[in-house]
């Protein structure tokens, strides 16, 4: 179906909203009023923003900035790209390759406040995919991540 990216971003903000204020995190977003429908399922859409919100907080130390941004896809822009970036721990590169892997947690989870199943990448991946789009990590040392997806814009042709 044809899907708003800036409604979804925008209640996703919304609903964690409160958990950063209390860890002092900046959480922010920007998306272009004039950007495109996506073609894609609002509720795994909003499913997606959820764990990639919830991880970028969980994983930013207090005080820190998780900020989302939407876009067309300047590569491809029969794609839209979302981009969820934090000032997070960031990524060491021997589990980036294995982020999105059923079951796996890096050895940065087992030191979190919170751990889990290690299943959020992995559905991401699985959700983001199923949708026709494409979901990966920008790894940024001791500087945070930032977690790209695209979702195909929506045409009434299609």
């Amino acid at each position: 179906e044809s899907v708003s990216v800036s409604k979804a971003v925008a209640d996703t903000v919304h609903t964690f909203q409160e958990t950063a204020r209390v860890k002092g995190i900046a959480l922010s977003y920007d998306v272009p009023p004039d950007l495109p429908l996506a073609h894609a399922d609002q509720t795994r859409l909003r499913q997606i923003l959820i764990v990639l919100l919830d991880n970028a907080i969980k994983f930013t130390p207090n005080g820190g900035a998780v900020h989302i941004q939407a876009q067309l896809d300047q590569h491809d822009p029969r794609f839209l790209l979302l981009e969820v970036s934090d000032t997070g721990y960031g990524i060491n590169p021997e589990i980036a390759e294995r982020l999105f892997e059923r079951h796996y947690q890096g050895a940065e989870t087992i030191h979190a406040s919170r751990k889990g199943l290690g299943l959020g990448l992995y559905i991401c991946k699985e959700l983001v995919t199923r949708q026709g789009g494409r979901i990966w990590v920008k790894r940024r040392p001791k500087q945070g991540s930032i977690f790209s997806v695209t979702l195909p814009v929506f045409s009434s042709t299609a």
